[in-house]
This record gives structure tokens, sequence and C-alpha cells, in this order.
């Protein structure tokens, strides 16, 4: 059995008075592309950058919808046919919900969101349970429905503790950001308020048509205060827009959708607007925000640049990445093939082949380590209390090399340090591996010491298969 322990360096958030640890930084990995251009010289003066939206696009238009509402399907139909697209922000979970509704909105090209397993006020619960409600609920939905899931609505809005055991605005976002979610469709400025910054939870320029009784005059009136600001500039989220927040649309009126399909109408099929999930837009942005370009080399015509860029795996998405170049190229080869360019210079990279989202998504069984869905691979995990560590146990039964192993592992708010990751080697053929992963010190508050701990390992591989992941929980 070959034996590993994990030695990393800690990073502190700032304003929380708490701290993160990471094995270095997300996964990249780097794609390269040759522009063509009619002369050395302008080969010389290439500047290639990213682009805030994809190329033609002036605004990114999507919408949140919350609860576990077999009403979904009906709105999923509504945006489907004026072109929109949504994010179902999803809290219990069963096989028939999962079978009749949640594969169903996937299929109409929506995506779905974390929302708490019990839809608690988390405000009047302790961080680690807080913790827990978050962090559990997406690994139900993921294991549900083979897709990843980055997105998170708080279930009665972002409210603060008002008992001092109970958790704080700044408790919440620190537990959104060890759960690997990565924003939502809430107002602009909620990553502030839980003293996080703008690109550790975004969010958008939310507004509403009135759920029960679908309001055109409410959803102009609002979308033309968000369209103003966003022109002015004046919030860090980016040019998006969400319509939210529930598919209630039926309570007043049996023709309530109906209703809300006609306000839709009013700004649907814009060709310069991206109607996009929340998740796709999210990857998006961080890729726009992160992802890091660099000049390779400039040989006759051509310029070579390198792209650094993070695996989907991190963020949920194959999105394509936009990318604009000046002068502008005759060609832009990658992979062996031409890029459509537009007259402005701009185009979309897409990931290279193998780099992807995972496929499978399932969970260990906690007394044997084993995966109905995924067979062939222990995973289990420990904690050694006294030791003050995890142990992670992986055995590889199959007949095959698992390769890419990126292992992450959530800890709750009792420890100071949030999340630990390490890319780990190949596993061959009948090995068994442990993996030692020390803790940090606790939070010297009384209420982080309050309810059970939950711990949540998230390995990413690839076999045969493709890309998959396995989960491993811990309570």
């Amino acid at each position: 059995m070959s034996f590993l322990r994990w030695t990393l360096a800690g990073l502190c958030l700032a304003g929380l008075g708490l701290s993160h640890l990471h094995g270095g930084e997300l996964v990249r990995y780097e794609q390269e592309i040759t522009l063509e251009f009619s002369t050395p010289q302008e080969a010389q003066q290439a500047e290639l950058v990213p682009l805030e939206l994809p190329p033609g696009k002036t605004l990114a238009v999507t919408s949140r919808w919350d609860d576990s509402n077999p009403a979904h399907l009906e709105m999923s139909k509504t945006l489907k046919e004026n072109g929109w697209k949504g994010s179902f922000l999803i809290n219990r979970v069963w096989p028939e919900f999962t079978e009749n509704v949640l594969k169903r909105l996937l299929a109409d090209g929506s995506d779905i969101g974390a929302h708490t397993c019990r839809h608690p006020h988390l405000e009047t619960i302790v961080p680690n349970a807080m913790f827990r409600e978050i962090v559990a609920n997406r690994v139900d939905l993921e294991s549900a429905t083979d897709h990843c899931v980055t997105a998170f609505t708080f279930p009665f809005g972002l409210r603060d503790a008002q008992e001092p055991q109970n958790s704080s605005l700044k408790d919440q976002g620190e537990a959104l950001v060890r759960s690997g979610l990565l924003g939502g469709g809430e107002y602009w400025n909620i990553a502030s308020r839980m003293g996080l910054s703008p690109e550790q939870f975004l969010s958008t320029h939310l507004i509403h048509a009135n759920d029960k009784n679908p309001d055109a005059e409410q959803f102009a009136r609002e979308w033309k205060t968000a369209t103003e600001r966003i022109q002015r500039g004046e919030t860090p989220c980016g040019a998006v827009i969400a319509l939210g927040v529930h598919s209630w649309q039926k309570q007043v009126h049996p023709d309530g959708f109906e209703r809300l399909s006609k306000i839709l109408a009013t700004q649907s099929h814009n060709p310069q607007y991206w109607y996009c999930n929340m998740q796709d837009y999210m990857a998006y942005r961080l890729g726009f925000l992160k992802n890091r370009l660099v000049r390779k080399s400039v040989q006759g015509n051509q310029a070579t640049f390198v792209i650094q860029r993070t695996e989907p795996f991190e963020w949920g998405s194959e999105v394509p990445m936009g990318l604009q170049v000046q002068p502008v190229p005759q060609k832009v080869l990658w992979e062996n093939q031409a890029l459509q360019v537009d007259s402005q210079g701009a185009f979309l990279l897409p990931h290279t082949p193998g780099h992807a989202v995972p496929k499978v998504i399932g969970r260990t069984d906690s007394q044997t380590g084993l995966c109905d869905k995924i067979d062939g691979i222990r995973l289990q995990i420990t904690w050694e209390e006294e030791a003050n560590q995890i142990v992670c146990h992986l055995e590889n039964n199959r007949s095959e090399v698992v390769k890419n192993l990126h292992a992450t592992l959530r800890v709750p708010l009792r420890w100071t340090t949030g999340v630990y990751r390490q890319t780990l080697p190949s596993l061959e053929p009948g090995e068994k591996r442990q993996i030692v992963i020390p803790l940090s010190e606790k939070q010297p508050e009384a209420k982080y010491q309050q309810g059970k701990p939950y711990f949540v390992l998230q390995l990413d591989f690839t076999t045969s298969a493709g890309n998959q992941r396995l989960y491993a929980e811990l309570n």
C-alpha cells in the first residue's frame, strides 16, 4: 500500500478571520493557438485579450427558479419557447422528481443548482449544521443527476444571525466557498455583504415580474433599472440580468405561464443578448477574470499564444472562451483546425478534447467505500480526532490505470482551514493508497464546536469511460 501525506501552505481569506489551505491553485491546463497575419509586422503587433461576453454579445440574460417544485417543468417550457434558459435551485431530491423533472430541465438547456437540503433559515442554525445543509445538497444533486452543481441561492435570502451561536453573514459566505459553489442569481452586492470579493461569489442584477401574478410593467421597470445600472458600470457583477424567483405563476391566474411568456417575449431573440444558464455564465466570467494569456513566440507572419485555462471540472461547465485579437488575423489555428473569426477579430476557443466535466458522478457507501455507478474504485475517509487528521483510503480494483486524479477535501467550519486540494499520481490496477490530510487548528469560538462535523472528499479522475467524479462523505 502506498502512503501519501499532504503538506500544504495556508492562505488567509481577508476579512473573515478564517483561512483556506490549498495544495496549489485550481487545476489548469494549457492550450496553444497560432495567429496568422498578412504581414510579419502585424504578427509582431498582435494583442490577444479575453472578452467579457461571447463575441457580438452585450448582455447575458438568465433566470433563477427556487425549490423542488414540479411546476418547474412548465417554467422550463415557457423559457425554451422564448429562447431563454434558467437555473433551477433545488433542495429535496427523490428518484421520481429526478427522472421526471430534473433531467428534463437539463435536457432543455437549463441547469440545476443548490438551495440547501431542508430549506432552513441558515442564520438560525450553528455553522457546522449550516455547512452541511449547503455542501450535502450539492452532493445529493450531483450524484442524482450526473450534473455538476456550482450555483446557489439562499432559502430565505441572506440574513444575519440574531443569536451569537448561529451562522453570521461571514460564516455563510465561508461555507459557500468551502462547498465549491461559485455564485447564483442573487442581488449584485451579496458577495460584499458576506465579506467576499465579487470573484468569490458571482451574482447578477436580479429582477422580478411578480411570481404569483405576472406583471409586465414591473418587469419592464426593473429591466430598465438594471440595464441603466450596467451601462453606468456601477456594479462589479458584470453585464448580466437574472429574472426570478419562483414557479408560482398559476397561483392567481390559470394562464399565468402564458402571461409570463408574453413578458419574456419583450426581451427574447435579441441577437446581441446571450441567453444562458447561470452555470455557463459563471464559468465564462471566471474564465474572463482568471485565465491567463501568454505570448509564446513570433515567427514570420505567425504569432503563437498560450492560454492557461482552468479545467472544466473545477467550474462545472465546458463553455468556450471568448477572445479577440488585433490586428484582425487571416486565420486562427488550433488543434489542426481553423477557428471562425469575425470581422472584429473575435472568436470562441473550445476546451481541448478530453478536458471536460465529469459525465458520471457517484457517492460511495460510507461502510464499504463502493459506489454502484462507478465499478472498481473504493474510496473512504476516516477522521482521526486525536491526531487531528483525515485519512483517505483509495483502491483501484479495475483492470486499467485510473488517471488525472484530483482530490478536494471540504472541511466544516469547526476548523480554520476550509479546503485542501491535491493532484495525485495515477492509480495502477490493484493499487491501494492511503492519504493522510493533517487538519488545521480549530476555531476558538464556542459556536464552531457545536454540531456534528461533516466532511466531503471530492475525487475527479479519468478512466476509459471518460471523466468521472466520486464523493466520499463522513458524518
